[in-house]
C-alpha cells in the first residue's frame, strides 16, 4: 500500500535538526511535522489560513527512499531545495496558476459541451487562453526550480545538489513543472565555475 504519515520532532529529532538547519538559514519559521510518503520525491505545500491573512502554513512531503537510503548530503539537498520554495512563497504563486487555469478549462468544457449563444466562440477563446497560459505557467514554473536551485546551491553546495539531481530527477523526463535535469546541472555548474575567477580578481 501507499505510505503516508506525518512525524513529530520527538519522532524523527535528527531529522529535524536538519530542517531546523535550513529553515534558519532561509529565515523561514520552524516546521513542526512532516510527511512521509511512499514516491521517492520531495514536495512542499503553502497553505493559507483565515484566507492568506495569517499567511501561509508550511507542509513538507518527504519520500521515504530519500530519508532512508540517500546520504546526508542529499536529504540536506532536497530540503534546502523544497524550503526555498517555501522562502520565495512559490506554492503560493502555483496555487494562483493552477486556479486559473482549472477555471479557464471549465469554462472550456462547458462551453463545448452546452449550447448557448457564442459558446463556439468561447470555447475557441478558452482554448486559446488556456495553451498560451500554460506555456507562461511552464516557463514561470520552471524560472521557480532554477531559483530554488540557486537557494540550495548557496546552502549545501553545488556539488551536493547536482548529486541529488542526478540521483533524483529521470534525465528524459520531460515535466511541466520541472526544467530537464541537464538544464538544472547546467545551471549548477555555470555558477560552481564562476566562483574560482570571482574569487581571484579580489
Amino acid at each position: 500500500g501507499r505510505l503516508r504519515i506525518v512525524v513529530s520532532r520527538h519522532q524523527t529529532p535528527a531529522l529535524f535538526a536538519e530542517v531546523d538547519a535550513i529553515t534558519d538559514a532561509l529565515r523561514l519559521p520552524p516546521l513542526n511535522q512532516i510527511r512521509i510518503a511512499s514516491p521517492a520525491n520531495a514536495t512542499i505545500a503553502q497553505r493559507p489560513r483565515w484566507f492568506g491573512l495569517a499567511g501561509h502554513s508550511v507542509e513538507l512531503t518527504l519520500g521515504l527512499p530519500i530519508v532512508q537510503n540517500t546520504s546526508r548530503d542529499v536529504l540536506r539537498a532536497v530540503l534546502a531545495h523544497e524550503l526555498a520554495h517555501a522562502a520565495r512563497r512559490d506554492g503560493v504563486r502555483c496555487m494562483v496558476i493552477a486556479r486559473v487555469l482549472s477555471q479557464w478549462r471549465r469554462l472550456a468544457c462547458v462551453a463545448k459541451t452546452h449550447r448557448f449563444f457564442g459558446a463556439t466562440i468561447t470555447h475557441r477563446l478558452a482554448r486559446g487562453f488556456v495553451a498560451h497560459f500554460e506555456c507562461l505557467a511552464r516557463q514561470e514554473l520552471h524560472r521557480a526550480e532554477l531559483a530554488a536551485d540557486a537557494e540550495a546551491r548557496r546552502i549545501v553546495g553545488g556539488a551536493a545538489l547536482a548529486l541529488a539531481i542526478r540521483l533524483l530527477q529521470d534525465p528524459s523526463l520531460r515535466s511541466v513543472t520541472h526544467p530537464m535535469s541537464h538544464r538544472r546541472l547546467s545551471a549548477i555548474e555555470a555558477v560552481d565555475a564562476q566562483k574560482p575567477r570571482d574569487s581571484s580578481e579580489m
